[in-house]
């Protein structure tokens, strides 16, 4: 089973779009101060590479980072941690293996990397004890000694940004019209924007921002009575999220810079009516359905051996939308649930529940064929929730059993 752990984030709410509260600040400004002092006692002649990325963590939660590094150079990839912190890991992996890694029992992490050619890895940042904030620079080189320079916010582009809003709005919310004018800001990392929203009872909703020139990975988070009825906390910068509102509400939208600086543009849009329409039916056999060939190269690989024992089911969400299946279970067996998803999504997500409500399974990688496995010791009917992570579009769902 292939899962995916996602760092919760708590962000203070800005005054205005273009600075942090004065405690976010100092706490980012002894993240880099910190920084500063590991690397110039384990990066010393060495230059920061790229930006330097931030997060928040809870103990046993992790957070991955990309990057591309040149062959024939070495480097030195920093982790610290807060004050609240107690122990934090770092593992460098090169196509799902790792090589470079520290697990010591300290809050500041220090790995050494020297590819022979260029090299897309992936570093995993591991909250192993403790809870808060950390900051990781990767460092190579020679240079000014690895001094983190201060953040800069880029220039701001309204119209190409309100521009863009639209671009998204037109694939993720057909059928919707927008609310107001689009709100437009600076942000810098960590910080974030609110936005207060009044809802209708029976209407739905999309909350969409998009991000400009230096944002990295912009996040929705939506809250309704101080409690999160939805999110896109995707690793991209045009956060998505859905929400039917079932009694007049009003929701506070949260646009948050997880990683980079820059400008942002957000925009609510409503539906017309109710709830959106999710296409549920059988496989349509043929030689030009996606789905059910889809579904065949996946089985094939996941579930040899099990035949099908429901059909192929089917679905059509949004970025963060969900629906739920369900589906009937003997004892005394063992199961395979597959989905798929079409080209345009990105990141399909698979959760299997008992009659009480239990959560027994899940996928959550970051991929469109999420798979969960039971081998249920009580028959009955089991919920089976499919949830679009990321991307949006059409998607497929069945069992196969012994």
């Amino acid at each position: 089973m292939r899962i995916r752990s996602l760092p919760a984030i708590l962000a203070a709410t800005l005054v205005t779009g273009v600075s942090v509260s004065s405690e976010a600040q100092s706490n980012l400004d002894f993240l880099v101060s910190q920084l500063n002092q590991r690397a110039g006692q384990f990066a010393a002649g060495m230059t920061l590479f790229g930006p330097v990325q931030t997060g928040r963590l809870r103990t046993r939660r992790q957070k991955q980072f990309n990057f591309v590094l040149n062959g024939g150079q070495c480097y030195k990839v920093i982790g610290v941690g807060d004050a609240t912190v107690q122990d934090l890991d770092l593992f460098v992996r090169v196509r799902n293996q790792t090589v470079a890694e520290d697990t010591a029992t300290d809050n500041f992490p220090v790995v050494s990397f020297c590819p022979a050619v260029t090299t897309r890895v992936t570093v995993r940042v591991l909250m192993f004890a403790g809870q808060g904030e950390f900051a990781l620079g990767i460092f190579n080189g020679n240079g000014n000694g690895g001094v983190v320079p201060p953040p800069v916010v880029s220039a701001v582009d309204p119209n190409a940004l309100v521009q863009r809003l639209a671009s998204v709005a037109s694939r993720n919310a057909a059928g919707f019209f927008a609310l107001g004018n689009p709100t437009v800001g600076s942000l810098q990392q960590n910080a974030s924007r609110s936005i207060s929203v009044p809802l209708s009872q029976g209407l739905c909703y999309k909350f969409i921002a998009v991000g400009g020139a230096g944002v990295q990975d912009l996040d929705i988070h939506v809250n309704v009575n101080g409690g999160r009825v939805a999110e896109d906390t995707a690793t991209d910068d045009f956060p998505v999220a859905s929400y039917c509102a079932p009694t007049n509400q009003v929701a506070s939208v949260q646009v948050f810079m997880y990683r980079g600086t820059g400008g942002f543009a957000y925009q609510t849009f409503q539906s017309n009516s109710g709830r959106p329409t999710v296409v549920v039916q059988p496989v349509v056999q043929g030689g030009g359905d996606f789905l059910a060939n889809r579904m065949r190269e996946i089985s094939s690989r996941y579930a040899s051996g099990r035949s099908p024992v429901s059909p192929l089911l089917r679905g059509n969400l949004s970025t963060s939308a969900t629906q739920d299946f369900s589906v009937s279970l003997q004892s005394g067996h063992c199961y395979t649930v597959v989905g798929v998803g079409e080209p345009s999504v990105s990141d399909l997500d698979m959760f299997l529940f008992d009659q009480n409500g239990t959560q027994i399974a899940q996928d959550q990688a970051t991929d469109n064929f999420p798979i969960v496995q039971v081998c249920p010791s009580v028959p009955g009917s089991y919920r089976v929730q499919v949830k679009m992570y990321s991307g949006y579009g059409q998607f497929g769902l069945q069992v196969f059993g012994n």
